[in-house]
């Protein structure tokens, strides 16, 4: 008889585990180097770098949607930023003004420059194959128009005042963005990195930078916690809103991706996520389940993402990190928590569930599916919530008719209900 409580008992949990991963979850990233910058060339086939921040780097691969993870080169380099043109052409930057190249998919790299002073380059940007910048401490910026065969400076004068440049990301062949540290601007160029003009004042310095499309552009960057600096472009560079925003909480946020116009997400210190459906305006906390520096976000479409740290961390959603489904209807805070009964109720295959969040802050919140047996089936809630009304969908289309139960958790609330699926 013991046996086969035990049996049961490890049936049930192994069910909850297969139904219930839900927001952000740890894959095994196979090393405790801190990662940076996961990249998708298509849905399947991803990569990340790894770094010790002195004198080695690897690169880590998936051909399976980020489910394994393979380290295919190992470099004395320290890598700072690399970009994939294509499933075997990629470029990286390194320290002591090292360019690499790859031509068999990341698996070997060689050097096609290496400078003359010990200075790094801290960034990259490849608009096709042939065509490529890359730059770094002291404002160095070069420029290939043969694939790396060649390197030319293109900037006339000194507009970056010999400050560092953080990040560079190039929309077309003419027009460039340029992030500097130490002088908080932003910098265009419409001619192909000959002149660089201002057109953004950031408070400090800006952390990541990326365009959706050739106008409309994100950046975060450091200000005092609970603030963050998020600026935003819609003119394709010409001009940048800078809004400092509270989120009610310390970190600061070093990787920013948005999915399309509205829905963006932030990656930073003490394992904070946050993610914004409303174009930056307002910004909500997602659960990453960790307390590590967060470094970077990429997501392949608007599901499925990862987010790369420290001490080889590797995060991955397939629910846009548990966003799926979830909409504030109501930014006034309720008098009390409570859980509404579905509606429609019976269903067939989707029904709508309403719960109010109370209180004056944040507070971590649950809202799990269970069957008639008492197994949990699926997560739609596994976030921290501001006070408010929510309201998301259970879709039972993947489930057997019948009795099904669905409980709330927020803070010391705790209620269930019970709803039925008919087909």
């Amino acid at each position: 008889m013991r046996q086969i409580k035990f049996f049961l008992a490890v049936l049930i949990l192994s069910q909850s585990i297969i139904f219930s991963q839900s927001g952000w979850y740890q894959v095994n990233s196979g090393t405790s180097m801190a990662l940076f910058q996961p990249i998708f060339l298509n849905a399947n086939t991803g990569f990340v770098f790894g770094t010790n921040g002195i004198s080695s780097s690897i690169f880590l691969k998936t051909t399976n949607t980020g489910i394994n993870w393979n380290i295919i080169s190992n470099l004395n380099y320290r890598i700072n930023s690399y970009q994939f043109i294509n499933l075997n052409l990629g470029f990286a930057v390194c320290d002591s003004q090292k360019i690499l190249k790859t031509t068999n998919g990341g698996f070997n790299w060689n050097v096609i420059h290496s400078g003359p002073y010990a200075t790094a380059f801290r960034t990259i940007s490849f608009i096709d194959q042939n065509t490529g910048y890359v730059a770094g401490v002291l404002a160095e910026m070069l420029k290939t128009t043969d694939g790396g065969g060649t390197f030319i400076n293109p900037v006339l004068g000194n507009p970056f005042n010999a400050n560092t440049i953080s990040k560079i990301i190039f929309t077309d062949a003419l027009t460039g963005h340029v992030t500097t540290s130490g002088n908080y601007k932003i910098f265009r160029t419409t001619n192909g990195g000959i002149n660089w003009s201002i057109t953004g004042y950031p408070f400090l310095d800006i952390n990541d930078i990326q365009f959706i499309n050739s106008q409309s552009g994100f950046a975060i960057g450091a200000f005092s916690p609970p603030n963050i600096q998020f600026c935003l472009t819609n003119n394709s560079g010409a001009s940048w809103s800078v809004n400092v925003v509270n989120i009610g909480f310390q970190s600061t946020f070093y990787g920013i991706y948005f999915t399309d116009l509205n829905t963006g997400y932030a990656a930073g210190s003490q394992g904070k996520i946050i993610t914004t459906t409303d174009g930056g305006t307002n910004w909500l906390p997602q659960n990453s389940g960790v307390t590590n520096f967060l470094t970077s976000v990429f997501f392949i479409n608007s599901l499925t993402g990862f987010i790369t740290g420290s001490s080889g961390l590797l995060l991955k959603t397939t629910d846009a990190g548990g966003l799926v489904g979830l909409n504030s209807i109501n930014t006034e805070v309720p008098n009390n928590f409570s859980l509404s009964q579905n509606y429609p109720n019976p269903f067939n295959p989707v029904t709508k569930i309403k719960f109010d969040i109370s209180g004056k802050s944040v507070t971590q919140t649950f809202l799990s599916v269970y069957d008639i047996l008492g197994r949990e089936v699926e997560v739609l809630v596994n976030e921290l919530l501001r006070p408010g009304t929510y309201e998301v969908d259970f879709d039972g289309s993947n489930y057997p008719s019948g009795i099904y139960y669905y409980k709330l958790q927020a803070g010391d609330f705790t209620e269930t209900r019970k709803m039925v699926l008919i087909k």
